[in-house]
């Protein structure tokens, strides 16, 4: 007798995007494309109502129920206005030399193909890193304090989860990075440590996903294109902890 496959159940949307286009929903994105009316009450994202705003069609008690932890989740057509009053105040309307000189990082990631054209990341001051940016390198480095505050902030109080969102001493635990990347650029498969909401302020980004050497909860990345065999050999002992057969090679890319 041969055994029929087991079919997967795709999650349904709830009633109220009976407008949208749910072009993928399954164990690993739900994603959503904006109907033309949708488009027209897109709200733009608001530092005083974050994760409302970012999420939108989806309301927070579904998108911390159903999909929070659980899957990636991804807003498509949505109109560029919605951006436009947080670049304008918060991000120099995307000034790649403001936004170098208001940096909170130490040093600033310039991310180069090398000879072999394989991306390697090298760490300069901000001054060095504009003019790797001027050759063609990509650019990884901290927002500014005032607007790192406010989204930590407010991705913490919408996702009630604010009794965390500082350390003992007082400073943020969480990240607000800017990613200034060229065409071409390719980030090899890793995942992080952390939650991660990203917010496609210009151009395109393609992602690509995999359930593949999925550690639930983990308390370090794996970040193989970081140089450094360190920082490579900590996170495989102690992911291996959880999976002995745990290797880097199958995780997620995102490429521009």
């Amino acid at each position: 007798m041969q055994a029929k496959p087991r079919k997967r159940r795709l999650i349904q949307p709830p009633s109220e995007y009976k407008g949208s286009k749910f072009n993928r929903a399954s164990e690993i994105v739900q994603s959503c494309t904006l109907s033309s009316d949708q488009r027209d009450q897109c709200p733009s994202i608001n530092v005083e109502d974050l994760l409302k705003t970012i999420i939108y069609p989806e309301k927070p008690g579904g998108f911390m129920d159903s999909i929070w932890n659980k899957r990636a989740y991804a807003v498509l057509n949505a109109p560029v206005s919605r951006f436009e009053d947080l670049v304008k105040t918060h991000f120099f309307d995307l000034d790649i030399r403001q936004l170098l000189e208001s940096t909170i990082s130490p040093q600033v990631f310039a991310w180069m193909k090398d000879q072999n054209n394989k991306i390697s990341s090298i760490e300069l001051s901000e001054e060095a890193a504009m003019r790797c940016y001027n050759c063609g390198a990509s650019l990884y480095f901290r927002a500014p304090q005032e607007i790192s505050e406010a989204l930590v902030k407010g991705i913490a109080e919408g996702t009630k989860m604010n009794f965390a969102g500082r350390y003992p001493n007082g400073e943020l635990r969480g990240e607000v990075e800017i990613f200034v990347s060229r065409k071409g650029h390719i980030t090899d498969w890793h995942f992080d440590y952390m939650h991660n909401f990203t917010l496609q302020l210009k151009g395109i980004k393609r992602w690509r996903l995999s359930t593949k050497n999925a550690v639930p909860n983990p308390i370090r990345g794996c970040t193989p294109h970081y140089s450094g065999i360190d920082t490579l050999e900590q996170q495989l002992k102690i992911h291996r902890l959880s999976s002995s057969q745990f290797n880097v090679r199958s995780m997620k890319t995102h490429d521009v």
